[in-house]
């Protein structure tokens, strides 16, 4: 596995510290996760909660929301905005800055608050030379991922992640460990909050983020 790796856990670990600091208001419970379910476009594609993007230049949103939200946070490892005077649809574009946002371990947050206390996230992950496919099955679903994926579902429930070939896995120890049932073949326990877990088969990789919620403010 690259030697880069133990630095992407590193600061995998500190942002998704900082992020949960920034993204949680006072109305809400601040010792439970909240689920993603936040409904967008980028680029055209519709997504709810999370998504995985290709690697561009520049990313065109729109967010769409039943209330009129107070504020929109945007979050990554290098910028934490705030746009005010919101109506239900906002379009922003996200311009990764270069050496920085366009890192493995730089991930999009989006938060947003009415003082209704119906609040949305969207957590995004972007897909860059990552190329090694595993089939996924997640809270229900199963398919093919290439490279890059995101599973999102309650924390304590069990999940898989299945590789044809055999492949080395490195995380953060507060990650529950994958269970090598075979060689290639994982299974885990979602863990609360985000977690990150990296695969190689010696030659290309595939990251796996998880987001474990125990708390669902979902109101569509």
């Amino acid at each position: 596995m690259r030697i880069t790796l133990l630095s992407v856990l590193g600061i995998f670990n500190c942002l998704c510290m900082v992020a949960c600091q920034n993204m949680t208001p006072e109305l809400l419970d601040k010792e439970k996760t909240y689920k993603r379910t936040l409904q967008f476009e980028i680029d055209g594609v519709s997504a709810e909660g999370i998504h995985v993007a290709p690697k561009r230049a520049s990313y065109n949103f729109k967010f769409y929301l039943n209330e009129k939200p107070n504020y929109l946070e945007i979050t990554s490892c290098h910028r934490d905005e705030f746009l005010y005077d919101l109506g239900k649809k906002l379009e922003y574009v996200y311009r990764p800055s270069p050496g920085i946002e366009d890192q493995p371990e730089c991930l999009l947050e989006v938060a947003a608050f009415d003082e209704k206390g119906k609040n949305y996230w969207a957590l995004i992950d972007f897909s860059l030379d990552e190329k090694l496919s595993a089939k996924i099955n997640c809270n229900g679903k199963t398919y093919t991922s290439r490279g890059v994926t995101i599973c999102q579902s309650k924390a304590g429930l069990i999940q898989t992640i299945e590789f044809d070939k055999p492949v080395k896995v490195a995380s953060l120890e507060k990650c529950s460990k994958m269970n090598e049932i075979k060689p290639g073949f994982f299974d885990y326990t979602i863990t609360k909050g985000k977690c990150l877990y990296l695969f190689s088969d010696g030659v290309d990789e595939h990251r796996l983020t998880t987001l474990g919620y125990d708390g669902n403010l979902y109101d569509h």
